[in-house]
């Protein structure tokens, strides 16, 4: 028989930072002294040099993709199977996401990654203005999976 989770408790902290990329500009402005009431006599004028000329500006680096944001998630570990039997040990989840409700395009196996455990997750490169929709599952060592989670979903500001 297998055992099955009981539902994974999603709790979706989900915080979006936006990728912010702009070109600083900045320079100097001459300051007038008005300290000083004298008038003094105007000089001659100086003529002035031609201009150097003009150099290609130095290639910046690309910055990445603009318009793109990372978000985290947050989750609650599960702690029991459907039977009511403890949940000892949870290998990984998977988080499933994609752009349309219900249809998750994009899956990612925390059992891969360095603490398997964890119940949170960076994702990455998420697009300015899409809605995007998560759920989670779980599974355990003897590759029983969880179903997903109630599902969460964030729009990309």
């Amino acid at each position: 028989m297998v055992k099955r989770f009981n539902s994974l408790r999603l709790i979706l902290m989900l915080s979006a930072s936006v990728l912010i990329i702009s070109c600083g500009g900045g320079g100097s402005y001459p300051v007038e002294n008005s300290e000083s009431s004298q008038t003094s006599p105007t000089p001659d004028p100086v003529p002035t040099p031609d201009p150097a000329p003009e150099q290609d500006p130095t290639p910046t680096p690309d910055p990445g993709p603009a318009g793109t944001a990372s978000i985290v998630i947050n989750w609650n570990k599960p702690n029991s199977y459907s039977d009511g039997s403890p949940l000892t040990s949870v290998n990984g989840y998977r988080i499933h996401y994609g752009t349309n409700s219900g249809q998750y395009t994009q899956v990612i196996d925390t059992g891969s990654t360095a603490n398997p455990s964890a119940t949170n997750l960076q994702v990455d490169n998420l697009s300015v203005g899409q809605t995007y929709y998560f759920s989670i599952s779980a599974y355990d060592s003897s590759g029983n999976e969880s179903d997903k989670s109630t599902e969460a979903n964030i729009t990309i500001n």
